[in-house]
């Protein structure tokens, strides 16, 4: 049975677990998936759950630090239909797969950002994981209160990024079907965060604690 996105080419070249899982999740849906490692492979294969989260994709070795290797990124690129990454915008400019000039190499291309923090925002070029962001977004100190956080081991942040870029890519993709532009779609990591936060930045009447911290009261 054909997939949804049978014959859709996706570049991974993330890391941690946001764009991995994104990235799982199109290939479940029929897309062929690249993830690009550095030479020597992911440092993340000793983790278990690495092989997890990539399944099913193909591997592909590129030194992203040379010149060579960014012109084989380049030639991929332009022949893809997505382009899944979660670098800081320095980092992006660094190995040249920033968005300005991938778009002139593939214009149809999808280029989908999970960055720490939204670029657009006073925070664009700081740095923060999955649980670094939940803390900051208010998540830790929800499982227990203001002064008495409590560590969660899910990284939420990172499911909702996953989900919330799944989604995007999804749709610029059907967009892409209209019109025939690709685009730039962008989940941050701390969107992520309060995407699944969002039922607790609720106030008002009936809500109950739970702790020291205000709870849907259902």
């Amino acid at each position: 049975m054909a997939g949804a996105l049978d014959g859709i080419t996706v570049l991974d070249f993330s890391e941690e677990v946001a764009g991995p899982y994104a990235t799982m999740l199109l290939g479940g849906m029929g897309a062929r998936v690249i993830k690009i490692e550095p030479p020597g492979g992911s440092g993340e294969r000793r983790d278990p759950r690495f092989f997890l989260w990539n399944r099913g994709k193909e591997a592909v070795t590129l030194d992203l630090a040379c010149s060579e290797g960014q012109q084989v990124a380049q030639r991929l690129v332009a022949s893809a239909d997505v382009l899944v990454a979660h670098w800081l915008p320095v980092q992006a400019r660094s190995v040249g797969l920033d968005y300005d000039p991938v778009r002139s190499l593939n214009p149809r291309l999808v280029y989908c950002s999970i960055p720490p923090y939204p670029q657009d925002g006073p925070l664009a070029d700081t740095p923060g994981d999955a649980y670094t962001i939940a803390a900051s977004a208010g998540v830790m100190a929800d499982q227990g209160g203001p002064d008495d956080p409590v560590f969660l081991y899910i990284p939420v942040a990172a499911y909702g990024a996953a989900f919330g870029a799944c989604f995007s890519v999804s749709s610029a993709l059907f967009s892409r079907e209209m019109d025939g532009a690709g685009q730039k779609v962008e989940v941050s990591l701390l969107q992520g965060a309060m995407a699944m936060e969002s039922a607790q930045l609720v106030s008002g009447p009936n809500l109950r604690a739970r702790g020291s911290a205000l709870r849907q009261g259902i």
